[in-house]
Parts: structure tokens; C-alpha cells; sequence
């Protein structure tokens, strides 16, 4: 449980080495004395500037500070050693912000922004956010050169990218920042990222890797090898069986996670060897193991011997799992149990993930070391690690989904639709059972922005087990924001009620999310009130409070509104302050109570003008409040710097539309329907034109698009569709209804 004393107000340090893997291929010694070359740097200059090392992670850094000021003199101080020949290709991001510690780990929006930040970078670089920069505005020793924006996942709005100038750093320019990203759509992100995690059976605590087990694990059952049954007819060969037991107890026992009884240690070997035609039940009373590795050997020819194992449930005598038959050569019978025994470790420590396929042992571990990468969003190193449990083990299917999401998760969606053919081919899919034609069906579907076909895949893996948290709050979200069916996802949230669930966990707070939103769209806003008062005081963000506020305001409580939006700007930064407010009115317009919807707009402009918000949120506020030329100089501004960015596009747009100005926000809506606007946005492109096409007078064209959009893959998040005061003036139209309803 997250306590006060948890959080804390930090400067947040990420370093990497720009081209390892190219280094380490190239040399390996070299890259190795590097290596050590730049920890050793890192520590030193962290430990001078009064900060700390949270994690070494490969071939990069995680560390804080107290003071901002500490964590960038730490940064250039060491940038400019790794400049000194033999140079070392660094990338340095900072972020200033309240993160949650742990004794070993450390989240908040700080960590995924100062590490979105170094990989944006260039070598020998530091790039700083705008809430770093303005800690540094009193320091003018300290340079810096402003380069452009750049969303960071999970952050609604883009961060200021700075650079800090200072000899003899690299300074990137606001084209190599374009290069290193491609904009993706948030919303259908963060629940493509939690179906990845739940469809593969990859479930963890946090981005961090702490495994939330649903059920008893296989783990916490001792297991024990038995001597394998000789049926080979040839008595000589009897003799394999004990030294085969004991060569794999032996190898699992290398496996901290098994539970392993070691039946040398016990008994005599007389007793050993007669084990193996023992009723598991007395086994259990004599070992106090409960599941078994058992099996028995052919001889295949005069050299081979053909092992077939199995995990056994002690208790019903059942079988867990049938492994491969694997070939054992008489003159070197190591090798072929060491392949036996990776596939059993495999077995074991991957079950509680529930793998499509079963992986070998070394496969399954590069694998979790990828997923603990990608928590902190390096992606590059996290490829490289799944592309390692490919090598492994070939037959690993999951690890390819997992590299194709990592492609699809950074907009590089060519490389991750590439990595789907490679399944479809390789494993020949039409030729697979039902499990694994579902999985590569539903990925198919959702790479296409197919969401209702999508939808219906998932919900073949979630019958299977309706009470498993994962499955359910994956078809959950998939009801309501892809194919917007509130009853249905009320219905599949009441299956595992929420007195059951830690809601303490960060994660499960999703839960309520799409409750509260679920209710609200069927106008029981009692019932969403009820459910928006779960969320736990402790850990509330800014998405949090917003659910509330829309609950609280179907019952006109407005009360309760203004508490939460004190909460807000106690706690959280101008920027979400004037979110927030921006957003409680855009509520009571939803509901045509026009005054309530201007006081709260007044506040969001006063907070705006203060504190020089430069976002789509500023060009919103002013566009509502008539000011319609500084909002349309607001919009351009951020067209000028993502001119693809479909929402970007059609704000310059809108705002020509409201002055009138039909011909100029034509531009933007035939730019809209530009390929390297379309391409792979999932209906987003469509669902801009459909708001411009409203704006400018087309309602039967914006319809259209509308309905297009959804068939292109856009979803039903909280501001948009039948929430986005854009779409209002055709809320009661029976088309509308039919386009946003279609069941």
C-alpha cells in the first residue's frame, strides 16, 4: 500500500549507451571494459552530487536526486567524461516529479518521462523536461535550447523537450526528435497494452514485474523426480534410470523458483530405485511431495534411448503436462537431459503465466527479462531480449506476439504486422488448435482496427474462465471501449465484485474506471457515484478525479465537484489543474447547463493565461471563450510542430470553421484525409474529419465519417463519441445512435 511517506518529490536520472549491441558484436572485451568504464562513472558522479543509483539495467542507469540542480550537474558532469577519448555514446533524459519508492523500485509519471526523454535523444545528449527546465531559470551557468514536444505514454498531454547546451554536449535538433518516435494513439494504447499482458497470460503487479498470482501456484508444490521406468526389454540398461533422476533433480534443483525434494539426501538407493513403481499417494506421505516427475525410456537403436516425462499430480494421478519425447545418445547422456530438463524448468516457471506455448527454461527467463525491460520503456533492449528467447527456443510463440506488440506499442506498426506473418507462416496456424488459431485471429483483428471481430476472439478466451480477474478486465474494457456495450460491461465487472479485488492496486482502479464511465453512459449516475467513491485516497491521478467529477455532475453536485478539484490543485501540476476544470465544464455542456459550464471555463482561462499553457488544451479553452484568433494560433502552432498528428490537424480547422473562414478549414480537412495521416491511426483520421465536417456545416459527410471511423478501428474512450461536446449537435439524431449502438 502506497503511504505518504512513500512519495517523494524527485529529480529522476536516466543514462543508456546509444549502440551497445552494435559495440558488443563488433568487440566484446571492448564492450565489456566500457561497460564497467561507464558504471563506474555513474556511480562516482551520482555519489558526488548527493544522489542515488536505483538500478543498473544492461547496457543503462536509473537514478535520483533531492535537488533537480544535483541531478543535471550530475548529468553533465557525466557526459563530459564520457566525451574524453575512448568516448562513450551516451543518452541522457530528466524529469522532475512525485514518484512512488519501494526498498528496489520506483514508478510515476517522472520515470516514463525521463525515460521517454533519453531515448529521444542523441549520443553524448541531455534532454530535460519543461518542468526541469524551469527549475533551472534561476542558473543561467546552465544552457539550454528548447526543441519541441513529444508524447510519453500514459501522459495525456506532450512534454516540453529541452536541451542542455553546455560544452561539449551534442544538441539534437527538433528532426532527429521526429525520427526517434511516431505518434500513436494513447487511448487505444493503454488497453492494447493490458489485452497483450491478460490474452498472452502475462500478467504482472506493476510495469516492474511483480507477478499477481489468481490461483494456487504450481510453485508452491514440492516436487520430486522419479527413477525412470527402463521398457526397453534390455536389462542391462537399467541401470540409466537412478543416474537419470538424479542428474535431473540435480539440474531443477539449479532453479531457485522449484520446490524440489532430493530423494538422495533421504533414502537409501535400493529404495530410490524402487520408488518409481510406488503409488503416488504413499510417495506423498513418505516425501511430502505433491506433484511428480515421472516417466520411462525405449531403446531406439544400439546408440539411442527415446525418454518419454510427464508432471503428475500426486494426489489424483493425473497429468499436468506430457513433455517432448526427447532423445537421449548412450555415449553422452548429459546433453539430451539437459534439453529435458528445460523444457520441465520451462513448464514450471512459466505456468502461473499461462504461455500459449510451453518455452524451454533459458527461453521463458530472456523473456521475463524483456517484459522487466519494458516496464521501463526501453523497447530496443526489450526486443533484443525477445529476439535472445527466440533463439531459444524457436517454438516460443508468445515471445513473437510480444516483439510484434513492442513494434506496434512505438508506431513502428509495418515491422509489428511483419512479425504476424512470420507466426502465420512459420507456425502454420490454420493447422493449430483452437487456443492458438484464437490468439493469432485476435491479434489479426485488432492490427487491422477490426474491433468488433477483435472482441469476439477475446471472448472465446474469456469463457474459458469468466472469474479469472485478467480475462475479466480485459473483456471488460474491450466491451465498453471498443465495441461500446455499458450494460455488457457491468454485467462481466459484477462477476468478480469489487470487495474482492485489492484496490490498492493501481491496476485493479481500471476496474472502476469503466464503471463509472459505464453507468454514466446509461445515465445511472447514483450507481456511478456509488462506484467512484471505491477509489482509494491514496494513488488518485488525475483520471481518477475526472471519473468523479462526470458522475457528480449527472446528479448536478456540484459540491462535491469543487472538492475534487481542489484535490487536483493541491496535488497535481497547473497543467492538470487547468485539465481538469477544462474538463468539468465540457461535463455541464454535455448536460446544457451552459452558466455551471462557464465558471468552470473562466477558471481553466485564468490558469492558462498564468501560467503560459502552450497545449491543445490552451487552443480548447480559448476556442470555448470565444477568443477564437489566440486559440487558432495555439492550434497552428502545434500543427506546425506534428503536422500528421490527426488532432493537431483538425484544431487549426475548427478554429477556421467557428470564424467562418470555410475555405481555410477545407485545408485542413483534405489534409486529413492525407495516407500518412490514415495509415494505421484506426479510425482516428475519420473521427477528426467527422468533428471538422460538423463544425463546418456537413452533417450528413461528418455521419459518414463517423461511422467509418469505428469500422477503421477507433474506440470509445472517455472524451470521445456520445462524451465529446464536438459530436453534440447530432446526439439525437437516429443515425448517430445507429453508428455508435450498432448492436
Amino acid at each position: 500500500m502506497e503511504t505518504e511517506k512513500d512519495r517523494k518529490l524527485l529529480a529522476i536520472v536516466f543514462t543508456d549507451i546509444e549502440g551497445f549491441s552494435a559495440i558488443t558484436q563488433k568487440d566484446e572485451e571492448t564492450a565489456l571494459r566500457l561497460v564497467q568504464r561507464y558504471r563506474d562513472t555513474i556511480i562516482e558522479s551520482t555519489e558526488k552530487y548527493r544522489g542515488k543509483i536505483v538500478n543498473f539495467y544492461g547496457d543503462g542507469s536509473l537514478s535520483v536526486h533531492q535537488s533537480t540542480l544535483d541531478a543535471v550537474n550530475s548529468a553533465i558532469a557525466i557526459q563530459s567524461i564520457f566525451a574524453i577519448a575512448p568516448s562513450i555514446p551516451v543518452r541522457i533524459g530528466i524529469d522532475l516529479g512525485e514518484v512512488v519508492m519501494t526498498h528496489d523500485t520506483i514508478y510515476g509519471n517522472a520515470v516514463n518521462i525521463a525515460s521517454r526523454l533519453q531515448q529521444l535523444g542523441r549520443a553524448h545528449s541531455i534532454l530535460i523536461s519543461g518542468t526541469v527546465a524551469k527549475e533551472l531559470g534561476n542558473h543561467p551557468n546552465i544552457q539550454l535550447s528548447l526543441i519541441g514536444q513529444e508524447f510519453v505514454k500514459n501522459i495525456k498531454e506532450p512534454v516540453n523537450i529541452h536541451a542542455i547546451c553546455n560544452m561539449p554536449l551534442v544538441v539534437p535538433t527538433k528532426k532527429d526528435i521526429h525520427q526517434g518516435t511516431r505518434r500513436q494513439n494513447t487511448a487505444r494504447y493503454v488497453v492494447f497494452l493490458l489485452v497483450s499482458l491478460v490474452v498472452l497470460g502475462v500478467i504482472f503487479r506493476s510495469d516492474f514485474g511483480d507477478f499477481i498470482p489468481w490461483s494456487t501456484s504450481i510453485l508452491d508444490k514440492r516436487i520430486m523426480v522419479l527413477p525412470f521406468k527402463n521398457n526397453s526389454g534390455n536389462s542391462s540398461l537399467s541401470d540409466f534410470s537412478p543416474y537419470m533422476a538424479a542428474y535431473l533433480s540435480n539440474l531443477l534443483e539449479e532453479a531457485e523458483e522449484i520446490k524440489l525434494v532430493s530423494l538422495q539426501n533421504i533414502i537409501s538407493q535400493p529404495q530410490f530405485e524402487s520408488l518409481g513403481f510406488t503409488p503416488y499417494s504413499s510417495l506423498i506421505k513418505k516425501t511430502s511431495a505433491e506433484n511428480f516427475i515421472d516417466g520411462y525410456y525405449t531403446h531406439l537403436n544400439d546408440s539411442t534411448l527415446l525418454v518419454t516425462a510427464a508432471l503428475i499430480d500426486g494426489n489424483t494421478g493425473e497429468y499436468i503436462k506430457q513433455f517432448p519425447e526427447q532423445s537421449l545418445d548412450l555415449k553422452n547422456l548429459t546433453s539430451g537431459l539437459l534439453q529435458l530438463s528445460q523444457q520441465i524448468v520451462g513448464f514450471l516457471i512459466s505456468a502461473d503465466f499461462h504461455p500459449i506455448s510451453v518455452p524451454t527454461q533459458d527461453a521463458f527467463r530472456a523473456y521475463l527479462e524483456a517484459k522487466r525491460i519494458w516496464g521501463v520503456n526501453d523497447y530496443q533492449d526489450s526486443r533484443r531480449y525477445l529476439q535472445l528467447a527466440i533463439e531459444y527456443d524457436s517454438t516460443f510463440i508468445d515471445a513473437y506476439y510480444e516483439l510484434s506488440d513492442t513494434y506496434y506499442n512505438t508506431g513502428a506498426y509495418r515491422q509489428a504486422d511483419s512479425i504476424l506473418r512470420i507466426v502465420r507462416d512459420q507456425f502454420n496456424i490454420v493447422t493449430q488448435n483452437s487456443t492458438q488459431k484464437n490468439n493469432y485471429y485476435f491479434y489479426t483483428a485488432l492490427h487491422n482496427g477490426n474491433n468488433a471481430a477483435a472482441f469476439r476472439y477475446l471472448l472465446n478466451d474469456y469463457n474459458k474462465d469468466r472469474e479469472d480477474l485478467f480475462r475479466n478486465t480485459t473483456t471488460a474494457s474491450f466491451s465498453l471501449y471498443f465495441v461500446n456495450d455499458p450494460r455488457l460491461t457491468i454485467k462481466i465487472l459484477k462477476i468478480i465484485p469489487y470487495s474482492k479485488i485489492d484496490l490498492e492496486f493501481p491496476d485493479n482502479r481500471l476496474r472502476i474506471t469503466m464503471g463509472v464511465q459505464a453507468y454514466c453512459a446509461l445515465r445511472k449516475y447514483k450507481k456511478a457515484v456509488t462506484l467512484a467513491n471505491l477509489y482509494p485516497s491514496q494513488g488518485m491521478i488525475p483520471e481518477h478525479h475526472k471519473m468523479r467529477i462526470r458522475a457528480f455532475a449527472g446528479l448536478m453536485d456540484t459540491a462535491s465537484i469543487d472538492k475534487e478539484i481542489l484535490q487536483v490543485k493541491l496535488n497535481s501540476s497547473s497543467e492538470d489543474y487547468a485539465d481538469i476544470l477544462h474538463w468539468t465544464s465540457q461535463q455541464f455542456i454535455l448536460h446544457h447547463q451552459t452558466e455551471i459550464a462557464r465558471k468552470y471555463l473562466n477558471y481553466a482561462y485564468v490558469v492558462v493565461i498564468k501560467d503560459s499553457i502552450q497545449t491543445n488544451l490552451s487552443a480548447k479553452v480559448m476556442y470555448d471563450m470565444g477568443y477564437l484568433k489566440e486559440g487558432l494560433d495555439h492550434a497552428l502552432s502545434l500543427y506546425h510542430f506534428a503536422p500528421y498528428y490527426a488532432p493537431y490537424v483538425s484544431l487549426p480547422g475548427i478554429g477556421y470553421a467557428k470564424m467562418g473562414l470555410l475555405d481555410s478549414a477545407n485545408i485542413f480537412l483534405h489534409r486529413l484525409q492525407g495516407p500518412d495521416i490514415k495509415e494505421y491511426y484506426f479510425g482516428e483520421a475519420e473521427y477528426q474529419e467527422a468533428v471538422l465536417l460538423l463544425a463546418i456545416g456537413h452533417k450528413e459527410d461528418a455521419l459518414i465519417k463517423l461511422n467509418a471511423a469505428i469500422n477503421h478501428g477507433a474506440i470509445f474512450y472517455k472524451e470521445s463519441m456520445e462524451f465529446d461536446p464536438g459530436l453534440m449537435s447530432v446526439f439525437d439524431d437516429p443515425d448517430f445512435q445507429k453508428i455508435i449502438h450498432p448492436n
